[in-house]
């Protein structure tokens, strides 16, 4: 797995180092960490080779385990968010990446970290580049926030100058994916990137299913009589918005006898404050484990949100009328 394999899937092919650096790293789920957390199983279950992961955290510190290598990154949190850090220390990256001279280096954010990874292969030009598109973020974080300061127009203007900014970028790597069309694919290839592959997110086919349904879990929520049931799935903070989920649950028609079940997780230490004006809408309160999560997603009729690979939820319903 180097820029100079001629077969790198060969299962005969020499151990290889693979790397993956991310700023998007929590140690309470993510999408990025949940990918990352699979991928370093897969390849130490399923190939000979080695995983560096290089993420940020409270103290720079690098622990070596067989083949799985972790190092953090001394970094601060991100302002009003207690789930991630700013990787900001380019230097101290480079440094785990001369130390250990990985033969492919795969970047999922688009700030500050590729340039490190750039910057390494500048210096060992064997290394193979790969750069993930996670976060559609010209849309995401500039467009939409501009537009409701700004305007729309300005908004845009200022997405696409970043949509240039990632045509630059990623035209510098070797290999490109995003996760679907409308997640960035099709911009970046609009902006000169070519050949951008897409690896569209997966489900546990054997957790997830149904032959998981539970018809009990229905009833436990009151339903009897087939109306929906809809469930969130995702971090209970303020971060994430369940309660705009729960604000337009409650203007659906009573005629409907629709359930809502929200399941997440937060950090211990900000429960409470940051639980406070979800659990005022909310009846009761159970705890449950990931392992019923599947059992939770057969019986629904939709997702109003998506996992974050939380280990432990908290689940919680209300119908549109009565009291919390």
């Amino acid at each position: 797995m180097s820029r100079n394999d001629p077969d790198p899937m060969n299962v005969l092919a020499p151990e290889r180092l693979i790397c993956d650096v991310t700023q998007s790293w929590s140690e309470v789920g993510g999408g990025v960490g949940t990918y990352l957390r699979h991928k370093r199983r897969h390849i130490l279950e399923s190939t000979p080779h080695r995983h560096l992961l290089i993420v940020p955290g409270a103290e720079d510190t690098v622990v070596e385990e067989s083949r799985a290598i972790t190092a953090t990154i001394r970094s601060p949190h991100v302002p009003g968010s207690p789930n991630y850090r700013l990787m900001l220390r380019n230097g101290a990256v480079g440094a785990v990446l001369e130390q250990y001279r990985p033969d492919l280096i795969e970047c999922q954010d688009s700030y500050n970290l590729p340039w490190a990874a750039l910057a390494h292969r500048k210096r060992y030009p064997e290394t193979a580049l790969v750069a993930g598109y996670f976060t559609d973020f010209p849309t995401v974080y500039v467009e939409r926030p501009f537009s409701k300061v700004m305007g729309g127009t300005l908004g845009g203007v200022a997405s696409r100058i970043c949509y240039r900014y990632c045509g630059s970028l990623y035209r510098r790597f070797d290999a490109v994916f995003a996760l679907s069309e409308n997640g960035g694919a099709t911009k970046l290839r609009s902006y000169g990137v070519d050949d951008v592959q897409i690896v569209p997110l997966g489900a546990e086919l054997g957790d997830f299913g149904p032959s998981r349904r539970d018809g009990r879990l229905r009833r436990s929520v009151g339903l009897k009589n087939g109306g929906p049931l809809l469930i969130y799935v995702g971090r209970l903070d303020l971060e994430k918005k369940p309660n705009v989920v729960v604000d337009a649950f409650r203007k659906l028609p009573d005629s409907i006898d629709a359930r809502l079940v929200l399941l997440g997780r937060v950090r211990f230490a900000r429960r409470s404050r940051r639980l406070a004006t979800i659990a005022s809408l909310l009846r009761d309160t159970c705890a449950i484990v990931r392992s019923s999560l599947a059992g939770w997603r057969a019986p629904t009729s939709t997702f109003p949100g998506w996992p974050t690979r939380p280990s432990v939820f908290r689940s919680s319903r209300r119908r549109r009328q009565g009291s919390p």
